[in-house]
């Protein structure tokens, strides 16, 4: 049975490539005092920056989401792991981006509350520094002995 490709490059990753490599090239000259320096935001998105709930659309995730099930669907026709890898880095991109938009959106006060639980979880003696992170560097230690 040929491989079949079923995963494609979606539109929307592409134009927010697009953004960001436009950007760069504007902060580029901002540093070097050839323009201002502006915002990094989606050029088709017209919404209003405080309104997190208009930000949906400028990341919108849910045509990969779909090629992604289609890749898994079936398991006796399915799309290649080059199709997974694909879709998982392009919806894991996006999301990556709208959530480095809405951290720079966020008030202080916004920025203060959603941070509560994390530095809560970071402060536990049986956290992710102490049960996670050491954890992880000491088994690495020793698995290298063995």
């Amino acid at each position: 049975m040929p491989i079949q490709c079923l995963g494609q490059v979606h539109e929307i990753f592409t134009d927010r490539l697009v953004d960001l490599m436009g950007d760069a090239f504007v902060i580029d000259a901002g540093i070097e005092q050839q323009g201002q320096r502006r915002w990094q935001m989606p050029r088709d998105w017209s919404g209003i920056p405080y309104a997190h709930e208009d930000l949906i659309n400028a990341y919108d995730r849910s045509s990969i989401e779909t090629n992604y099930a289609q890749v898994i669907a079936d398991s006796k026709n399915p799309g290649t792991s080059g199709d997974v890898v694909s879709l998982k880095t392009q919806g894991d991109y996006l999301a990556c981006q709208e959530r480095a938009l809405r951290a720079r959106l966020a008030s202080s006060i916004r920025g203060h509350a959603m941070s509560a639980a994390r530095r809560k979880g970071q402060a536990d003696p049986k956290g992710i520094f102490q049960r996670g992170l050491l954890r992880y560097v000491q088994d690495a230690i020793v698995a290298g002995t063995k």
